[in-house]
């Protein structure tokens, strides 16, 4: 905050944009409980975007006497309680997000009001690429180039100024966890990208206006199609249908049996881990949720042959342990009790010799 005398010259707003960006990233792993940030914020872009998901929800009023250059906020608000069946709930809302089309987004909901000329377009900022930067060094990357409708401008593939190259992902870098997930970039990211934002932008003259609010290039699904999943829900592909058919034509018998042994080999791993005494680290906790999550698979025989083998290993190595162990304490004991032999021998000759019994020339004496 220092100095204090210019919080007021701080970007807030990047602050908060990049703050609850990591969070949301955060939020995708499955340890996550919670998350933290302006998470008002996310709502109401949600509600801006897509109406289609607060139509039908009696428990979201939306005032429209709110004038458009006021904060969106405060067209909204919530007049229910929270719901505890998340489950199914977040079923179909997954379900409802894939059934989205082109028609049923608000790409640009400041549109109208921009041509009015009651909020101006902002391209120094939205134009704007590469990190947005907090002050304990974290970052949030942004690409305008993922969000080109809802700048005004028609939905394209990413082109780049060969001078000005954008931030690439080093993949051999990049590390996820069922906590985290951490992405590298090349060139790392520093503060001196944000000090030159004025500098890194899109170029205007390269882009073109919509017309209706959502054209994209014709190439531009094709190039979006070869990296992205399209929807949320993923469909099984040919050969997890051919092992999900498979499965179902099984015995019973025979898949109870073979789902036994499975669950036979989780239990001892579970318990090598137990018996050491010590918590399980992140790690550990990742390889026992991968065992239960393939408890039932056929096609997971190799990967609990491994497991099989490392308890044999592990138990192995406890054997070994707890025999040398056993073998260092009865060394001790032998070393012990030969000290007090050889004590004792050396105590009786020396009582011999200074106790007075006569020796044999005296006595004649």
């Amino acid at each position: 905050m220092d100095p204090i005398d210019k919080v007021r010259e701080y970007s807030w707003d990047t602050a908060v944009v990049a703050f609850l960006n990591n969070e949301l990233t955060k939020d995708s792993r499955a340890l996550t409980k919670q998350v933290n940030g302006n998470t008002c914020l996310f709502q109401v872009c949600i509600y801006e975007h897509f109406h289609s998901f607060f139509k039908t929800n009696s428990y979201v009023k939306v005032d429209e006497t709110v004038a458009v250059d006021k904060p969106r906020g405060q067209r909204y608000s919530f007049k229910g309680t929270q719901d505890k069946e998340m489950p199914q709930n977040l079923i179909k809302l997954r379900m409802v997000i894939d059934k989205l089309t082109a028609d049923d987004v608000i790409f640009d909901p400041y549109r109208d009001a921009r041509k009015k000329g009651l909020i101006q377009r902002r391209d120094e900022v939205g134009l704007y690429y590469g990190p947005l930067m907090l002050c304990d060094g974290g970052y949030s990357m942004y690409d305008p180039h993922r969000v080109m409708r809802q700048l005004g401008y028609v939905q394209e593939e990413p082109h780049f100024d060969e001078d000005k190259p954008f931030f690439t992902v080093k993949m051999d870098e990049c590390t996820t966890s069922q906590k985290t997930i951490n992405v590298a970039y090349d060139p790392a990211p520093v503060q001196e990208h944000w000090d030159s934002k004025r500098r890194r932008k899109i170029y205007v003259s390269l882009l073109d206006e919509v017309t209706t609010g959502r054209e994209a290039s014709e190439k531009y699904m094709a190039w979006y199609l070869g990296w992205a999943r399209p929807t949320v829900i993923r469909e099984m592909t040919a050969e997890e249908l051919a092992r999900k058919r498979k499965m179902a034509s099984k015995d019973p018998a025979t898949s109870l049996k073979f789902f036994k042994e499975q669950l036979k080999t989780f239990v001892k791993v579970w318990c090598c881990a137990k018996d050491r005494g010590e918590p399980l680290s992140i790690e550990e906790q990742s390889k026992h949720i991968d065992y239960a999550c393939n408890i039932d698979n056929e096609d997971s025989h190799e990967l609990f042959k491994q497991v099989d083998a490392e308890v044999k290993r592990e138990k192995r190595a406890g054997k070994e342990a707890q025999a040398k162990m056993n073998a260092d304490k009865k060394r001790a004991r032998s070393d012990r009790g030969g000290e007090g032999s050889s004590s004792g021998r050396g105590g009786g000759g020396e009582g011999s010799s200074s106790g007075g019994v006569p020796k044999r020339g005296r006595g004649r004496e």
